[in-house]
């Protein structure tokens, strides 16, 4: 989003990653197409651990950063949400003093950092009290969960109003924007601009909530990429959505496979987005993979309907009806992508 927001905006060339070119090889290989006309550098860091983020910006000094959230995604690697806060953190810690550090001001760890740098902040429910803030008002979504909405910002006491229709799907998207709009702000780019490039902006990355609409007003929603609790619940949240919205009932299916990295934690929190999915009021749910036993058990203890399915054979044996939606998703390592591609060649006739 916000590499898209600079290429609206700037006259020069911007730079930004393939997929998630995050780590000590892809932070580089993107870096190597900063040329003489690039205008703007967006590079995304990863880290498996401690110290992984500092690393990737002694090759690429920030002079924006941003933390969007702090969720559960290598938690069995990290430990705790603390770990992995003071993980990101280093992107904070490699800031000039003159530099900006953009807060999520809704999350709980990130709201509490105080980086040697200009604060900025965003929140989807208030306007945050920093010098450069963003937020959003009188928010709407359609059938398939893409949001429109006011985006606030804040520049210095200069607050402005203007519209933005995202044409991505999920209310994660809309967070996002946020950020990112913030990001655009304190790199001095005009608020109306901003708007401008968030309702033009597309997904970039394959299989990330990407919507394939088919006949009888069959919907195919692709988010194999990456699966963790989070991620897991806004997936499930948008798919409820969908099933209800705007006074119409459609059957909802989610096919959900395995969240890796999550150490022992990994049993409890698959029957959580089990239990999740019935509570949400989800049709049926599939569960495939090491963990589907859990994730069909959540579902189940909470009143649900769901089956332990083979990943290899489901979208052979799914029978769809006219107006149903169905969910594929998991973590990286199942290739979820599969299915939801041949679902799509079965039922695009």
């Amino acid at each position: 989003m916000l590499a898209q927001i600079l290429e609206h905006s700037a006259s020069g060339n911007v730079v930004s990653p393939q997929g998630s070119y995050n780590n000590e090889i892809g932070v580089p290989l993107t870096a190597c197409q900063v040329d003489e006309a690039t205008q703007y550098f967006v590079a995304e860091m990863g880290a498996d651990a401690k110290g992984d983020v500092a690393k990737l910006c002694q090759i690429v000094p920030p002079k924006i950063s941003m933390i969007i959230n702090i969720g559960m995604a290598h938690l069995g690697k990290f430990g705790s949400r603390e770990a992995i806060a003071e993980a990101k953190s280093e992107i904070f810690e490699a800031l000039p003093q003159d530099g900006w550090a953009v807060l999520n001001a809704d999350d709980d760890l990130i709201s509490k950092m105080r980086p040697n740098a200009n604060l900025a902040a965003f929140s989807i429910r208030e306007l945050p009290d920093y010098e450069i803030a963003v937020s959003v008002e009188d928010v709407e979504c359609d059938d398939y969960d893409r949001y429109s909405f006011t985006l606030v910002t804040s520049v210095r006491g200069d607050i402005q109003r203007h519209p933005v229709k995202l044409k991505v799907l999920g209310k994660a998207q809309m967070i996002d924007a946020a950020a990112a709009a913030t990001a655009a702000l304190a790199a001095g780019l005009a608020p109306e601009k901003i708007a401008e490039g968030l309702s033009i902006a597309e997904a970039r990355s394959s299989w990330r909530m990407a919507l394939t609409e088919l006949s009888d007003d069959i919907a195919i929603i692709n988010d194999a990429y990456n699966a963790n609790p989070g991620s897991m619940a806004a997936a499930l949240n948008s798919l409820s959505g969908m099933g209800s919205r705007n006074g119409r009932q459609r059957r909802t299916i989610a096919i959900l496979g395995d969240m890796l990295e999550l150490g022992d934690k990994s049993y409890d929190l698959h029957r959580n987005v089990g239990r999740m999915a019935a509570e949400l009021g989800i049709t049926k749910v599939y569960a495939v993979g090491e963990f589907a036993s859990y994730i069909s058990e959540g579902v189940t203890k909470a009143g649900g309907s769901a089956e332990v399915a083979d990943p290899a054979k489901i979208a052979e044996i799914l029978e769809l009806s006219a107006g149903d939606i169905v969910l594929v998703k998991a973590s990286r390592g199942l290739a979820l992508e599969k299915v939801a591609d041949r679902l799509t060649e079965r039922f695009s006739n």
